[in-house]
Order: structure tokens, then C-alpha cells, then sequence
């Protein structure tokens, strides 16, 4: 169906651009937004660690106990809607969590003690149905957050915040479906009409082809025809005498090839003269028809390409445009010299 270069490139631009679309939710928009949740997490806990701090920290810079923090850590969590809470000491000694069974564990994790421990915040989203940075499994979207507690440059602890991001991620999930399938249907539509478009197209460019092929057989045909004559015959333009196209009885006569005669003039080519013919001894019969508008002929001498002299008998057709304006003419030889010849003789003989 797609005959043409041009058609099947627009087509594969199409189809490179649909496919792309899923591509780029995919692998850039939705880690990007996935990143936006976990950014826009961990500045809350960020926060909320601040607002912790002094809960949970003596005045001499020592981690409290569980059970001096508890009460707070527990309507803080209902406050803020915390689905996990941890406080670490600076051994990495969990000395408080919402889950009481994780009291007294030691983080001996690498980013807790590389990362943590050097006082920046640690962040990653875990999704549902895998283990948190903890080796613990999650039956939801979570992002765990550490946030390291500093007193005067001296890492002294650090809390560890789980928020249930479950929602969060489900409408990403759904702006991004909708996101993919409301301009897929887009697509679709544009490529159904993009189909209708490029048939049409090659079907009209098959038409146009069809025909053009079709005026070149004709062409070829009648230049056929046109070699076939015996006649030395030439198109001419009425404006400024050059010849259009010639025959080959004509290019043979009086050249060697197309170079010789297309483009050059009537008398420069025939009478190898420079200018135009005029009367008496070469009225010009292109003249003579752009007076009249019907065909002329006339008695010429003409020299072919061996620079031979011949007599010959000029016939000029008019051909006009459709305002009936002359503009072309077809010139006509007939090789008259025998009949000159015999003339002449007979003339020189007299009467007996």
C-alpha cells in the first residue's frame, strides 16, 4: 500500500511516535513522579524529626528510654499519620519503635553507618509485596526514611519513619494509565486517518503515474511516428525563429546530433546564414504566416550539414495558443533539386 519513500517514512515517524508514548511514561515520567513521592516524603520526615528531636534527646545530648518517649512517639504517629516509627541511638540500637518486639536490635546495615551516621538522610520507596531496607516484608507501597539526630556536629541517633504510600502510588498509577491510553486512543484515531490519508495519496500517485506513463507511451509513439517520416520536418518558435524539435530525417540532414540543431535558429541551421531571411531571394515563410494565420510555402535554398546546396520546397503550418495567438509553426521540407535541375537543363537546351 505504501508504494512511495515519502509515505512510508510519515508512516514510520507515526508509529515511532506511538510507541514512544508508553515508553517515555514509562521509563521518565513515572520514575520521576515516583521520586517526586519519596523527595516530598522524606522532607516530611525531615520535619517531623525536627519537631522529634527534642522528645527523644537529653539535655546532655544521651537518647532517652522507651519509656520516657513512648506516650509522645504514639500521638505524634496518630497525629501525622505515621504508618511505623523507630529512634536508633548512635550505635544503631533500636531504643524505640511502634513495633515493641524490635526494641534492642542493632541496624548493622552499611547505609545506616555510612550514610545515616555521617548525618544525612536516607530514603527509598519499597513497594508492595517486598522487603524494606530492614529485610522486613511490606504488604504496601512504603517509603522509609532515616533521618540522622545531630547534636553540636555529633551524630547521637537517628529516626526511622515508614509512610504508607499505598494511595499515593495507586493515583500515579491511574494518571499515568490515563495518561497513556487517552492519547493511544488519540494515536489510534490519527493513524486509522493517517491510513485513509496515504491510501488516498498512493492511489492518486498511481493514477498520476498511470497517466504519465500512458503521455509517454503516446509520446514515445508519436516521436515515432515523427522519426518514421521521410521528410525533413522541424517545429519552430514564431517569436524568436529558434527550433523546438526536429525529426531525425532533419537533425540528420543538417547536423550530427540534438546539439546541432535544438535551440539554434531556422536560418542558421538551413541557410547557415546569421540573420533572418528576407526577400527577394529567401522570403521567410514564417513571416508570411504570422501575417496571414494560414499555412505558406515557398522555394528555398537550403545548405545541409556537408554545406551542399539543394533546392527545396518550404512548407510552414501555424500552430496557436488558445487565445488563437500564433506562437509555433511546423516547417516542412520537400527536396525539389531534381526537378530544379531538370528544369534548368531543359531551359539551357532550347528548343530543337
Amino acid at each position: 500500500m505504501l508504494k512511495d519513500r515519502y509515505s512510508r517514512t510519515i508512516f514510520l515517524i507515526f508509529i515511532l511516535l506511538a510507541a514512544s508514548l508508553p515508553v517515555i511514561n514509562f521509563y521518565v515520567i513515572y520514575p520521576s513522579f515516583s521520586q517526586l513521592i519519596v523527595k516530598n516524603s522524606e522532607n516530611e520526615a525531615v520535619r517531623l524529626a525536627s519537631r522529634l528531636r527534642d522528645s527523644v534527646v537529653t539535655a546532655d545530648y544521651k537518647m532517652k528510654s522507651a519509656s520516657d518517649i513512648r506516650q509522645d512517639m504514639d500521638t505524634l504517629m496518630m497525629q501525622f499519620g505515621i504508618m511505623k516509627l523507630k529512634t536508633f541511638n548512635s550505635t544503631g540500637e533500636v531504643v524505640y519503635s511502634s513495633d515493641s518486639k524490635e526494641i534492642g536490635e542493632i541496624n548493622q546495615k552499611t547505609y545506616f553507618h555510612s550514610i545515616v551516621a555521617k548525618g544525612r538522610p536516607y530514603t527509598k520507596l519499597i513497594k508492595k509485596d517486598s522487603k524494606s531496607l530492614e529485610d522486613q516484608y511490606v504488604v504496601m507501597d512504603v517509603v522509609e526514611t532515616y533521618v540522622p539526630i545531630m547534636s553540636k556536629n555529633q551524630f547521637v541517633g537517628a529516626f526511622e519513619i515508614y509512610y504508607d504510600v499505598t494511595k499515593r502510588i495507586k493515583d500515579l498509577n491511574s494518571v499515568l494509565t490515563n495518561a497513556t491510553i487517552i492519547p493511544a486512543a488519540v494515536f489510534f484515531l490519527f493513524f486509522i486517518a493517517l491510513i485513509i490519508t496515504l491510501g488516498r495519496q498512493n492511489a492518486y500517485v498511481s493514477r498520476v503515474r498511470e497517466k504519465e506513463e500512458a503521455l509517454k507511451n503516446v509520446c514515445d509513439s508519436t516521436r515515432k511516428v515523427f522519426d518514421s517520416i521521410t521528410y525533413p520536418i522541424c517545429v519552430i518558435d514564431a517569436e524568436d525563429y529558434r527550433i523546438l524539435s526536429a525529426n531525425r530525417t532533419f537533425i540528420e540532414e543538417f547536423g550530427t546530433g540534438d546539439q546541432d540543431i535544438i535551440g539554434k535558429t531556422c536560418y542558421a541551421v538551413t541557410h547557415r546564414r546569421s540573420d533572418i531571411c528576407t526577400a527577394p531571394d529567401d522570403a521567410c515563410p514564417l513571416i508570411d504566416s504570422k501575417l496571414t494565420g494560414k499555412p505558406v510555402s515557398i522555394e528555398h535554398v537550403h545548405y545541409n550539414k556537408n554545406k551542399q546546396k539543394k533546392f527545396v520546397e518550404v512548407s510552414v503550418y501555424p500552430i496557436k495558443d488558445e487565445n488563437g495567438r500564433l506562437t509555433r509553426v511546423v516547417h516542412i521540407e520537400k527536396d525539389i533539386t531534381g526537378i530544379k535541375s531538370g528544369a534548368l537543363d531543359a531551359d539551357k537546351s532550347g528548343p530543337e
